[in-house]
């Protein structure tokens, strides 16, 4: 008996490790989103002649209601659009996410992709919450995977639009901006297309994991690398049978398509809404909504945290040549509502839910001591 409690002090210990080792990274990479994000302030700051902070103060101050609360109400879309594209998927599969998880997995992907570079971290923090609510790590994996295909191809569909749309838009850019929108597109599509594959095509999944087994074994990192590739192939064949359910269900797949589509929409709408409340002229409101698709677009080719600096400079690069009055002010007030305080909200969410998943743990550890005596 007491080798098994060793064993589960053991085993709990280095849960808490790996979770210790986890925050002291989340710490590192928010420290390093501060100092990019004052940075890129300070940059908009210096550059505009007539900025202070009693102006822009000034200018949050004077903005209409209406279009200010559509703004609002526009930004926790972004938040709530994927978590509904998440608890649909969960469900669809017989596990019943509720809006409080959901919002739970959308928030930390949220975040974390914002403090990381390319947004590497924000799908692992989804599937740490998914997996602590129980749900089995190859539907977490299929889950998010048939998440990000829909993602990525509702920034396709919009880049689409603003092309038929306005096209000349895009020529209006300094040449900066045009290299970094169509190098955007061309991110955008290479990663549709590697994430349909692997999607819809296993070997390509099980060649990745097994070369990667591999190379990790070659440089003597892992050992037994037959029996893990064994275990593996387990893992890929149940991550297989998800993601057939998930392929054969179009109905799933058009409604977390619309939702990601809805969730992008409402990360764009921002921008308008804020020009309108800002006093802009409600027939250029569209011409700024199909220039913060192109800015969409070019910020997502950068692997800097949260595009933050790159969505600065071409939402600076698009407004000014539009010829909107306090284009500085609008951009910082717009990029504030749209970005800022959305990680606020989330990384806020991220910390009570760290807490609440780390009381339900103690819990159920004081309860296997109590079982083990």
């Amino acid at each position: 008996m007491s080798n098994i409690q060793t064993s589960s002090d053991a085993s709990v210990k280095s849960a808490n490790e790996k979770n210790s080792f986890s925050l002291k990274n989340r710490i590192i990479w928010t420290v390093v989103f501060v100092i990019i994000a004052a940075l890129s302030v300070w940059a908009v700051v210096a550059q505009s002649e007539s900025f202070s902070p009693q102006k822009f103060a000034q200018f949050a101050l004077n903005s209409n209601p209406f279009w200010l609360i559509l703004a609002v109400l526009s930004m926790l879309g972004f938040i709530f659009f994927e978590a509904f594209a998440l608890m649909y998927i969960c469900r669809a599969v017989g596990y019943k996410t509720g809006l409080k998880g959901g919002f739970v997995y959308s928030a930390a992907d949220i975040y974390v992709s914002a403090i990381t570079p390319s947004a590497t971290g924000g799908q692992p923090a989804s599937a740490f919450f998914m997996m602590k609510d129980s749900i089995p790590v190859t539907l977490v994996t299929a889950a998010l995977i048939s998440n990000l295909v829909m993602y990525t191809s509702a920034i396709v569909v919009l880049g689409l639009f603003a092309v038929f749309a306005n096209f000349t838009a895009f020529f209006g850019f300094s040449v900066v901006s045009k290299l970094l929108i169509v190098a955007g597109i061309a991110v955008q599509l290479a990663l549709l297309s590697f994430f349909i594959f692997l999607l819809f095509k296993k070997g390509l999944m099980q060649a990745i994991c097994f070369w990667f087994i591999k190379l990790l074994g070659k440089l003597r990192i892992i050992k037994k690398v037959d029996q893990k590739i064994s275990k593996l192939q387990k893992k890929i064949d149940d991550y297989s049978k998800h993601t057939a359910l998930l392929r054969g269900n179009k109905k799933l797949l058009l409604i977390v398509f619309l939702f990601n589509l809805l969730q992008r929409l409402s990360q764009v709408l921002v921008t308008p809404f804020t020009y309108l409340a800002s006093g802009g002229e409600l027939s250029k409101a569209f011409d700024v909504f199909v220039t913060q698709i192109y800015v969409l677009i070019g910020s997502n080719c950068v692997p800097i945290p949260g595009a933050v600096g790159v969505t600065d400079y071409l939402m600076l690069d698009g407004f000014k040549m539009m010829g909107i009055e306090n284009y500085e002010f609008l951009e910082l007030f717009s990029r504030f509502l749209s970005f800022y305080m959305c990680i606020i909200i989330c990384g806020i969410t991220l910390i009570f839910s760290s807490i609440s998943y780390s009381d339900k743990r103690r819990k159920r550890n004081k309860n296997q001591e109590v079982y083990l005596k």
